[in-house]
C-alpha cells in the first residue's frame, strides 16, 4: 500500500527527489532557490509552466547584470527550460539583452523515493513527472489509486490548487500531493494548469502516517545555452542543466566562454 502529494511555494523549495543529472546532462543538479514564473519577459507574458528550483542565472553573468536585467534573464531562461522553446529578453534602459535556447534534451526513467500518506494511497504506479500546480475545474474526488475502482479518500472543491506530481503512464489520472506528501489520484478531466501567482501560501501537511515508498518516474532533462549582450557590446554565455522534479525543475549553471563553448562548472 502506497501514498504521497506535493504543493509548490515561491520561496525556498526542498527538492523531493534526489535526482542525479541525466546522461545527456553531465552535471549533477544544484541549489534549491526557487524562481517562480508568471510575470513579464521583456514586456511579454511568461508561459504558465511551473517553477525552476535552482538559480538559472549565475556566476559571472549575474555579476555583470543590473537587478532588472537579472530578473528578465531569469524569467526568459526559466521559460525556455520549462517549455523547451527559445526565448529572448532585453532591458533597453540598461542596454542589455539575451537569448536562451535548449540545445539538448533527454528522457530518463528512474526509481525514486517519495513520501506517501499511508492510510489513503493504495497504489503507486509509474508516472511521467510534471511537478507543477493545477486547479480543480469542479469538485474532484481524490482516490487511492488511478481509477474509479479505488476508494475515494478525500475531495477537492472547485478552484482548489494542488500540485500534480505526474501523470500515470497509460492512464488519464494525475498523482497529486500536498505539502510534499502524495495524497492520491485525480482524473485528468478535473484539473487544469494553474496560472502563476506572485505568492503561494504554504500547504499544511495532511493528517495521517507518512511513509517512504519507491515510484518509477520518467523525467525530462534539458540543457540550455544563454547568450547575453552587455551594454558595451561584449558577449557572454553560460550553460544551464535542468531536470524535472515533482516540485518543478532543478537546475545548475555552468560558465561558458564568449564563443559559447562550455567552461568550468559553476554550481549556483
Amino acid at each position: 500500500m502506497l501514498r504521497h502529494h506535493l504543493l509548490l511555494s515561491t520561496a525556498v523549495l526542498a527538492a523531493l527527489f534526489a535526482l542525479a543529472g541525466c546522461k545527456s546532462v553531465g552535471e549533477q543538479l544544484g541549489s534549491t532557490v526557487g524562481s517562480t514564473l508568471g510575470t513579464t519577459i521583456g514586456g511579454g507574458l511568461a508561459a504558465q509552466t511551473g517553477t525552476i528550483v535552482g538559480s538559472v542565472v549565475g556566476g559571472e553573468i549575474a555579476e555583470l547584470l543590473d537587478p532588472e536585467s537579472q530578473r528578465r534573464a531569469t524569467e526568459a531562461t526559466s521559460e525556455a527550460i520549462t517549455t523547451g522553446q527559445p526565448q529572448a529578453w532585453s532591458n533597453p534602459q540598461a542596454g542589455t539583452s539575451g537569448e536562451v535556447q535548449v540545445v539538448a534534451e533527454a528522457q530518463e526513467q528512474k526509481t525514486v523515493e517519495v513520501e506517501v500518506l499511508q492510510e489513503k494511497v493504495e497504489d503507486l504506479p509509474p508516472i511521467d513527472v510534471i511537478g507543477r500546480d493545477y486547479v480543480t475545474t469542479e469538485e474532484a474526488n481524490v482516490r487511492g489509486g488511478p481509477g474509479t475502482k479505488y476508494k475515494v479518500v478525500t475531495s477537492l472543491p472547485p478552484g482548489q490548487t494542488v500540485n500534480v506530481v505526474g501523470k500515470v503512464q497509460g492512464k488519464d489520472w494525475y498523482m497529486v500531493s500536498q505539502a510534499d506528501v502524495i495524497i492520491g489520484f485525480v482524473s485528468t478531466t478535473l484539473l487544469t494548469p494553474a496560472a502563476p501567482a506572485p505568492t503561494t501560501p504554504p500547504a499544511m501537511k495532511p493528517e495521517g502516517t507518512v511513509v517512504k515508498q519507491a515510484v518509477v518516474a520518467e523525467v525530462t532533462c534539458r540543457t540550455a545555452e544563454h547568450r547575453v549582450r552587455l551594454a558595451n557590446g561584449e558577449m557572454k554565455s553560460e550553460t544551464i542543466d535542468a531536470c524535472q522534479t515533482p516540485d518543478g525543475w532543478e537546475s545548475s549553471t555552468r560558465a561558458s566562454g564568449g564563443d559559447g563553448k562550455s567552461g568550468t562548472a559553476r554550481p549556483t
